[in-house]
């Protein structure tokens, strides 16, 4: 739409050209429109300044006025314009020039000047009737109309004493009140000949729209890509907008009152939903998920309907939607997983309805993982075996884990273990407990131990395997030397050491100082060191011959009641023969001739 502006001063003789060539005399503190092209009248001097800021100098250019001072343009007078106006002063046809491309674009027509241009009025207009040929004559490029170039160069021509219509004689444009309808919540598009046709100018001006404004803040008035008035009531108003419309007929401005009647609409329910979050395995029917509330701008009265796509979780409780027991169970499966429950509710006032779909979150809990297999073992201390000292039972256990969980996949973490009394070996669910022989040999009888190892799964889940070991009496071990020899009458003694231990924590047996009488002799122990001393005297050792051997085995008593034999080898010699008798026997001597003198014995 065509707006306007004030020109504020003008100096000289100043015409306004309208885009189909008509002209008026323009004067300060009147307005011009869009499209009008300012110009000097003959060759004096003039100028003009209008109110958006724009002015130009008019001796040698022309100002085509825009919507603002950045596109009103000023520019100077085409040459082919000064070319054409300099032909007709020389008395040639301007038609035809044959160098004027631009602004002569017709072949010669051998007319000839017959006469200047003049301005005749007609009503408050005037048309140009010019004094030589103007076929053929194009606008320039200047961004004027054919009509405005004509013009243009018509003035330029024209007595700076032309007469103009003077504008007094202008009549307003005058309507009665303007009426139009639009629904309810729907703009009103109007084009802008929908208003200016029912408006009146008595001029026969061409008419244009200012403005339309209105006293309804909530009302909005907007222009679109084509040009086309839209108005937007405010959101579900009906009744009767007012509205002012400000037309202009270049001249004056005059209002007239629009009235917008905006038929009422039913209008759809609104609904709003406030959810409630639940918890799996702390829920019970009944419980509530949401609440929903509905409007009607009219007050009608609203029914409410609950699908949940056929799964019955939920239902309507008044404005409550609270779980049914299937929908407990479904939140209950863990194989379900449900995350949130989704259902639409429908308002309905019994013309138009409203649907929505609604969501509650389900807050899912971490269940814990199931864990079965063997979490515990039993072993026994081996007993040694007295002849090589080896542990005769079994020193080792083993077992197996499985591990789910609803909730995840959890895989077992491999892990090796040392314990107090063995080693804990931990692979793919698979466990090995070994123990250390020489930690559970201190153990007595009856004593009972445990060992716990915690295995852990790739979702956190730990579990305990708890090892217990029972205690067995170990044989004390007796070390030294536990046999000797003697021989008779040559080695009458012999020694040896003797020490008894116990791996059990609680026994620590030992053999006491003291004498031990023997067979054929006697043992002394003292500091665990024995002595057996041979009694040579004895008869029977006596009567050994020669390599005879007998033993005496004598029995050492340790605290613990443990016994230990010390055997005693003892070898017979050769003795000497036994003689008895009168070995000595005594003669007197006697003189010389006497008899023999004998002594004798047995």
């Amino acid at each position: 739409m065509a707006t306007e502006t004030q020109v504020t001063e003008t100096q000289g003789t100043v015409a306004a050209v309208q885009p189909d060539g008509q002209v008026r005399q323009i004067e300060a503190n009147q307005t011009v429109s869009t499209g009008e092209l300012l110009a000097a009248v003959g060759n004096e001097p003039a100028s003009v300044r209008l109110e958006n800021g724009a002015n130009a100098n008019l001796a040698l250019s022309a100002l085509l006025v825009g919507e603002g001072e950045d596109d009103t343009l000023a520019q100077d007078l085409p040459e082919d314009v000064l070319e054409i106006i300099e032909t007709i002063q020389q008395g040639d046809d301007p038609s035809a020039i044959e160098d004027a491309a631009t602004a002569a674009g017709a072949a010669a027509s051998g007319s000839a000047i017959t006469a200047m241009a003049i301005i005749e009025a007609n009503g408050r207009i005037g048309e140009i009737v010019a004094g030589f040929q103007t076929e053929g004559l194009a606008s320039s490029g200047f961004g004027i109309s054919d009509e405005q170039l004509f013009a243009l160069t018509a003035l330029r021509l024209a007595s700076a004493d032309a007469v103009f219509p003077t504008a007094a004689t202008n009549e307003t444009p005058s309507a009665e009140s303007l009426t139009f309808s639009t629904d309810e919540d729907q703009p009103l598009v109007l084009t802008p000949n929908q208003i200016l046709q029912q408006i009146n100018d008595p001029d026969g001006d061409t008419l244009t729209i200012a403005s339309i404004t209105s006293g309804n803040p909530d009302v909005d008035i907007d222009e679109d890509e084509s040009g086309n008035i839209v108005i937007t009531p405010p959101p579900n108003f009906n009744g009767d907008l007012d509205l002012t419309v400000i037309v202009s007929d270049g001249q004056a401005e005059t209002p007239s009152d629009i009235t917008v009647t905006v038929n009422p609409v039913n209008d759809a329910p609104t609904l709003q939903f406030s959810a409630t979050t639940v918890t799996e395995e702390a829920v019970a029917a009944g419980d509530t998920v949401g609440t929903v509330s509905a409007n009607d701008i009219e007050g009608d009265v609203l029914t409410l309907s609950l699908t949940d796509g056929g799964q019955n979780y939920v239902e309507l409780q008044g404005n409550n939607v609270v779980l049914t027991q299937a929908g407990v169970d479904a939140i209950n499966n863990d194989a379900l997983d449900i995350a949130s429950l989704t259902f639409t509710i429908t308002a309905s006032d019994g013309e138009t309805s409203t649907s929505q779909t609604f969501t509650s979150a389900v807050e899912r809990i971490d269940d814990p993982a199931s864990i079965t297999g063997d979490t515990s073992g039993t072993l026994s201390e081996g007993e040694i075996d007295g002849s090589d000292g080896s542990l005769i039972a079994r020193d080792a256990i083993s077992g197996a884990l499985s591990i789910s969980d609803p909730d995840d996949n959890p895989t077992w973490i491999d892990s090796t273990q040392s314990g107090q009394y063995g080693e804990f070996i931990f692979t793919n669910g698979n466990w090995t407990y070994s123990a250390d022989s020489d930690a559970v040999q201190s153990l007595s009888e009856g004593d009972i131990v445990s060992e716990n190892f915690t295995v852990t799964a790739s979702d956190g889940s730990t579990q305990v395997i708890a090892i217990t070991i029972t205690g067995t009496n170990d044989d004390p071990v007796i070390s030294g030397q536990t046999r000797g020899n003697v021989i008779e009458d040559t080695t009458l003694a012999t020694t040896g050491s003797l020490s008894i231990s116990d791996a059990d924590d609680n026994n620590a047996p030992s053999f006491s100082d003291g004498n031990v009488s023997g067979q054929y002799g006697e043992l002394s122990l003292v500091n665990g060191t024995w002595t057996y001393t041979l009694d040579n005297n004895s008869s029977v050792i006596q009567g050994l011959d020669v390599g005879d051997q007998v033993t005496d085995t004598i029995t050492l008593t340790a605290s613990d009641n443990t016994q230990q034999n010390i055997v005693i080898t003892i070898t017979g010699t050769d003795d000497d023969p036994d003689v008895s008798g009168e070995f000595v026997g005594s003669v007197t001597e006697g003189n010389e001739g006497d008899a023999p003198v004998t002594a004798t014995g047995s």
